[in-house]
């Protein structure tokens, strides 16, 4: 069986900008329509981590669970929301058992949560870091 796993132009630099105190008040988001593009034979579970547990701008730096991830199925309504972390964490599961391989589309959401202390308080720069999503064979 093959597989495969895309991260989608645009969305290969995702980019969540909190502009105006309204961001920061009610949180920011972003989404990526078809952000995600999984390619399987057979059943398999989609997982996400960061390389670091911060985002960092020069020696400044910001956990990465300020920033949650929400995965959402291009044809269904369900959806798997994390808080990123260091550790591998299972956001989307799908595929059946077929002769050849099918491609699944998926919607990627970063978004902050209202009024993250955290983000009050962070110096503003631009903070950065490496999301690593994987396919794992059911």
């Amino acid at each position: 069986a093959s597989y495969g796993i895309q991260v989608q132009n645009d969305t290969k630099s995702g980019l969540l900008e909190l502009k105006t105190m309204n961001d920061y008040v009610n949180g920011a988001s972003v989404t990526y329509t078809n952000g995600l593009t999984v390619t399987a034979a057979t059943p398999y579970a989609i997982q996400v981590r960061s390389n670091s547990a911060n985002f960092s701008a020069g020696s400044k730096t910001l956990p990465v669970s300020i920033v949650n991830l929400q995965l959402s199925a291009a044809t269904g309504s369900s959806s798997i929301t994390v808080p990123l972390a260091e550790t591998a964490q299972t956001v989307g599961q799908g595929g059946s058992t077929t002769s050849s391989a099918v491609s699944y589309k998926y919607h990627i959401r970063y978004f902050t949560k209202a009024n993250d202390s955290r983000l009050i308080n962070a110096v503003p720069d631009t903070y950065s870091g490496i999301l690593i999503y994987e396919i794992i064979p059911q």
